[in-house]
């Protein structure tokens, strides 16, 4: 590895606290990416999807599996009236 990259590198690995830390830092930014590559790819694909699966553009950015928002329904333990 030249001279430049392992300085800036250590740089980094100091800036986040430890090399501990920078993993950390690291693996949630690459969370951060993923997430944003998946939420690019969603709203590039929305045309298609509308039109494929008959569905509104409210429904678009909803997970399979995920019907309601979270805490619209009833809590476990908690009786309905």
């Amino acid at each position: 590895m030249p001279d430049g990259v392992r300085e800036l590198l250590g740089r980094g690995i100091r800036a986040a606290g430890g090399p501990r830390r920078a993993r950390i830092v690291l693996t949630l930014a690459a969370a951060l990416a993923l997430d944003g590559a998946e939420k690019g790819t969603a709203s590039s694909m929305a045309p298609r999807r509308e039109s494929a699966f008959a569905i509104g553009s409210t429904r678009i950015g909803q997970r399979p599996g995920r019907r309601r928002s979270a805490g619209t329904g009833p809590r476990q333990g908690a009786e309905r009236v």
